[in-house]
C-alpha cells in the first residue's frame, strides 16, 4: 500500500514537472500532498483502532464464559498492535491447559518483582530461550490487582499513547464485566438459599403435616378394624402404614437437607455442618480434615468446592454402599486439593475411563473446568473410591505484593 502511494506521488511529480511548474511550487505541492496522505493514513489507523475497540466492547457484553472473553480480547489486541502474541493473565481464571501461556506467566512473576505495577517494557526469555522484548501492562483498579497483559514487541516497536488509552479502556471494561458476573453469582446464590429455606418451611407446614395426620389416621383405622380384618388385609394395612412412614422420613430428610446445605460463605464451617447432617441422616461415618488458610479467594471457587463435596458425598451415599467417607481439603498459595474417599464397592473401569457415563461425575468435571481445575479418580473393585480435585489458587496482589495462604 505504501509503495503504491509512493509511486503515485512520483508519477504526479513527473506530470507536473512536464508542464514546467517552478521547483518552489513543486515543493509546496509535495508538502500539501504529504500532509494529506499522512493525515488520511493516521485517520484510517485511528478508525481501525476505534473499530476494534467497538468490536471488543460488543464481545465483552456477549453471553460467553469469562475465559472465552479473555481469549477474544487477546486476539483483538494482537490485531490492534499487529504483534505475534498477547497473553492476558487473569488471577481468577488461570490457563492451566495452555503451556505457553503458563510459561510466560511463570517467567513474568520474577521479571516484574522490582518493577512495581506501572506499565513498562521488559526483556525476558521466550519459549525458545531467546531474549525478546515485551510490554507489561498491569490490570488493576483502586489498588486491587486483577492480572496483567504481556505483549510481544518487535525490536523498535513502541507503545503509543493511543494504544495505552485503548488498553486502559478495554481493561476497565473487563474489570467491570468481571465484577458484574461476580455480583450476579452472589445474588443468584442468595436467591437460591432463600428459596431453599422457603421450600423447606413450606414442606414442613404443608406436605409433612398432611403425611403425619395420614399416618395417624391409618393407625386409628387399623386399630378399629383389626378384629374384622383378614390376615391379607392386615398385611396390606401394615404395608400402607410403612410406606406412609417412609414418605414422612424422606420428606423430613429432604427438609433438613435444604436447610443444612444452605451456603453461608464460610467454606470450612459450612462443609462441616453439611457433612454432619449427612452423617446423622444416613448413619455413615463422615470425617472432614482441613489444612491451611485461605484469603481473597473468589466466591465462585469457594462455591464450586462446596458443591463438589456435596455432589461427591451424595454419590457415595446413593451408589457406593460405603460405611465411611473421608473428606480432606488442603489449601496452599498454589492450589486447592480436595479428596473424597470411601470404603465402598468401587467404580467399574469403564466409568473411570469415561467419567461422563453416570454417577454425577460429568457435573463435577464441568464445575472444575469452569474454575480451571481437573479431576482424577482412583478406584479398585471392593476397595473403595477416591476422587481428587485440583483447583489453582486465586492470587490477589496489592501493589505488587502477593497475598496468599501458605
Amino acid at each position: 500500500m505504501k509503495s503504491l502511494i509512493l509511486c503515485e506521488v512520483i508519477l504526479l511529480n513527473m506530470l507536473v514537472w512536464s508542464f514546467g511548474v517552478p521547483i518552489p511550487y513543486l515543493l509546496i505541492l509535495n508538502i500539501v500532498l504529504g500532509t494529506i496522505l499522512l493525515s488520511s493514513y493516521l485517520i484510517s489507523r485511528l478508525l481501525k483502532k476505534l473499530q476494534l475497540l467497538q468490536l471488543a466492547t460488543y464481545e465483552l457484553l456477549s453471553d460467553q464464559s469469562f475465559s472465552q472473553l479473555i481469549t477474544i480480547v487477546e486476539m483483538r489486541i494482537e490485531q490492534l498492535l499487529e504483534c505475534s502474541s498477547v497473553f492476558i493473565f487473569w488471577q481468577t481464571h488461570p490457563s492451566v491447559h495452555d503451556w505457553k501461556k503458563g510459561y510466560y506467566h511463570f517467567v513474568l512473576q520474577d521479571a516484574v518483582k522490582g518493577i512495581g505495577t506501572k506499565p513498562t517494557r521488559i526483556i525476558i526469555d521466550n519459549v525458545y530461550g531467546e531474549k525478546q522484548n515485551f510490554y507489561y501492562y498491569p490490570i488493576e483498579q483502586e489498588d486491587y490487582y486483577y492480572g496483567s497483559i504481556l505483549i510481544s514487541l518487535k525490536k523498535r516497536q513502541r507503545i503509543s499513547k493511543l494504544t495505552l488509552w485503548f488498553l486502559k479502556h478495554i481493561t476497565m471494561l473487563m474489570i467491570n464485566e468481571f465484577k458484574l458476573r461476580e455480583s450476579k453469582s452472589i445474588i443468584e446464590a442468595d436467591i437460591l438459599q432463600e428459596l431453599q429455606m422457603k421450600l423447606s418451611q413450606d414442606l414442613h407446614d404443608g406436605l409433612a403435616q398432611k403425611l403425619f395426620f395420614l399416618s395417624a389416621q391409618i393407625y386409628c383405622i387399623k386399630k378399629e378394624l383389626h378384629p374384622r380384618l383378614t390376615e391379607v388385609e392386615v398385611a396390606r394395612m401394615k404395608k400402607l402404614a410403612q410406606q406412609v412412614e417412609e414418605c414422612v422420613v424422606e420428606v423430613r430428610n429432604y427438609m433438613h437437607s435444604l436447610r443444612d446445605n444452605a451456603w453461608h460463605g464460610d467454606l470450612f464451617q459450612d462443609l462441616e455442618h453439611m457433612l454432619r447432617a449427612k452423617s446423622l441422616s444416613t448413619g455413615l461415618q463422615v470425617h472432614l480434615h482441613t489444612a491451611g488458610n485461605y484469603f481473597n479467594e473468589t466466591y465462585e471457587v469457594l462455591k464450586t468446592i462446596y458443591q463438589i463435596v456435596d455432589e461427591s458425598s451424595n454419590n457415595v451415599i446413593k451408589h457406593a454402599k460405603a460405611t465411611k467417607i473421608q473428606v480432606s481439603l488442603e489449601v496452599t498459595s498454589i492450589q486447592w486439593t480436595i479428596r473424597i474417599a470411601d470404603d465402598g464397592i468401587g467404580l467399574p473401569k469403564s466409568i473411570q475411563k469415561k467419567k461422563s457415563d453416570r454417577m454425577g461425575l460429568a457435573g463435577i468435571e464441568e464445575r472444575l473446568k469452569q474454575v480451571g481445575g481437573f479431576l482424577s479418580i482412583r478406584s479398585d473393585a471392593g476397595e473403595g473410591t477416591e476422587l481428587v480435585s485440583i483447583i489453582p489458587r486465586t492470587i490477589s496482589r496489592e501493589r505488587g505484593k502477593i497475598i496468599g495462604a501458605i
